[in-house]
């Protein structure tokens, strides 16, 4: 987490909203949807759901990040939306700890919404995110991820961990994106859009392949 608390910290992210984030919101949103963002980062499509309208919920393990995050929000919002964004400091190691989700069940989404968090976390952590899933997520509840996968030229790069990781500056796992959809399946979730391609997160000169991925729960 020290990386991401530096990252963070130097004000190195993008502040505008994600072209996942556009994408999405046309395709998939619902007008007065409450979205659950995991690994919200510096905030930047937190913001722009809240100012879609939506009740925002967002998370993030840096604390650098959340204070970045709490301190926009005091200087921009208005006052009455306000306390329709709320962000959170929690370490995806804890997700599954009852007051954790208690406050995740109140907030009770209907979007749980992530981009570039599944390959930056250990396969111990994506199984605990996936409980959380299964076990606490209503019927209807969409989730919408976008991440890289194992066909990511950058998984060429950094020092090996194991088949599917690289430690380079900081962590990733690069994801089989078959296997993400199939544990989507098998925990009761309608896979609803996929697509796996160069071209949705180009940054400064990298254009990573990363995967697209919305499903629904259905049982």
């Amino acid at each position: 987490m020290k990386y991401w608390d530096e990252y963070y910290l130097a004000g190195r992210a993008p502040q505008s909203p994600s072209p996942f984030f556009e994408w999405f919101h046309n395709n998939y949103c619902l007008p007065k949807s409450r979205v659950l963002e995991i690994g919200c980062g510096n905030g930047r499509d937190s913001f722009a759901f809240h100012r879609k309208g939506f009740d925002v919920l967002a998370t993030d393990g840096s604390l650098e990040a959340i204070n970045y995050c709490k301190d926009q929000a005091i200087s921009t919002l208005n006052n009455s939306r306000k306390n329709h964004l709320e962000f959170k400091n929690i370490e995806l190691e804890t997700i599954l700890i009852n007051d954790v989700v208690k406050s995740i069940m109140d907030f009770s989404p209907d979007i749980v919404y992530s981009r570039f968090l599944l390959h930056a976390v250990t396969k111990p952590v994506e199984r605990k995110i996936m409980t959380l899933f299964e076990k606490h997520m209503k019927i209807g509840t969409i989730l919408a991820h976008e991440f890289r996968t194992d066909k990511d030229p950058l998984k060429q790069q950094g020092i090996r961990i194991s088949a599917s990781e690289r430690m380079t500056d900081h962590y990733r796992r690069f994801i089989n994106p078959e296997e993400i959809l199939s544990e989507f399946k098998q925990i009761g979730y309608n896979i609803e859009y996929f697509k796996e391609s160069r071209g949705l997160a180009p940054y400064n000169n990298e254009d990573p392949i990363v995967a697209r991925i919305v499903a629904r729960k259905v049982h």
